[in-house]
């Protein structure tokens, strides 16, 4: 067990991420019978991903040090955050549901804090630390927004302004590191992570608003395809290069970026050539987000069951 233990990269949470997403976004459409096998399959791996968690203690810790490793990790609070949204789909409001819920929001701002004494405070902040993985930790909150709905709808609407400032607040600066310099091979597939502001932001806002502002529908889809877009062009170099654990951040940017896109359809306020144009994007962008995810998904227990047969 132990053996098996050690194959498992805490970046995998990323790739859980994008499993429960994608089933999240068929429970959305109506197909359930995707909706739980993408489900299933991202708690499947989650379980040892979780065992790993409690067995690494101090270990776990110390991973933190690490930019990429700790701006990852923070993708586990999300995968937390939706399942739990998942499961208030299929039940009456459910204490321990809500409890699971509140304790990954706090999980997740707690790994948010941590993020920034080690990596952003002023002297201790590096060029070298930034990366596209910083939008994990700082703009990731806003799932809180697109699961608070059963939970806490206010919570929800403070947390999206929270997370549009960091966008605002990072998006440059990040964009700008990206032009000038080359990622390492390590830090690469984070640069797929580019796609998830707008559509996060997307999402949480027409999750919480209840009269969500047309003009503000269209400023956030704009920003979302055009860094979704941007990002695509990116992503077959991604998946030529030698696998790496950071594989594991292609998942969820693809999936948020078509889940954006089916909220923004049932905006009723929309309408005409506009909603058929995003019809059409939907589609495409959610058989895309399969196709890479699945494929992910592949490489990763392909990767797990090498490096597993390798230390026997």
């Amino acid at each position: 067990m132990n053996r098996f233990l050690n194959q498992v990269p805490l970046a995998i949470c990323g790739l859980i991420l994008g499993l429960v997403s994608l089933g999240n976004l068929f429970f959305s459409l109506q197909n359930h019978t995707l909706g739980w096998t993408f489900t299933s399959m991202g708690i499947i791996i989650m379980l040892p991903f979780i065992i790993k968690l409690i067995k690494m203690g101090k270990e776990l810790l110390e991973s933190l040090s690490d930019p990429v490793t700790a701006a990852v990790l923070a993708a586990f609070p999300m995968a937390m955050m939706i399942l739990c949204s998942i499961m208030s789909r299929f039940t009456d409001y459910d204490p321990l549901i809500a409890a699971v819920w509140w304790i990954s929001v706090i999980l997740h701002f707690a790994l948010l804090i941590l993020f920034i004494f080690y990596f952003a405070v002023p002297g201790k902040f590096k060029s070298e630390y930034l990366h596209p993985g910083w939008f994990i930790p700082f703009v990731g909150i806003a799932i809180i927004s697109i699961t608070s709905q059963n939970f806490s709808i206010e919570t929800g609407k403070i947390v999206f302004w929270i997370a549009l400032f960091f966008v605002l607040v990072l998006l440059p600066i990040i964009v700008n590191k990206m032009i000038k310099d080359h990622p390492s091979r390590q830090s690469f597939p984070l640069a797929a992570t580019l796609t998830t502001p707008g559509s996060i932001c997307l999402a949480a806002y027409i999750s919480v608003m209840s009269q969500p502002s047309e003009g503000m529908i269209y400023v956030l889809l704009i920003l979302s395809q055009l860094l979704y877009f941007m990002t695509i062009t990116l992503i077959p170099k991604m998946l030529k290069s030698e696998f790496h654990s950071s594989y594991a951040s292609l998942a969820f940017p693809v999936v948020i970026s078509a889940t954006a896109l089916n909220s923004t359809l049932n905006v009723q306020a929309l309408g005409g050539m506009i909603k058929s144009i995003i019809e059409v994007l939907s589609t495409i962008e959610l058989y895309l987000a399969i196709i890479i995810v699945v494929y992910v998904l592949i490489r990763y227990l392909w990767f797990l069951g090498q490096s597993y047969a390798e230390r026997r």
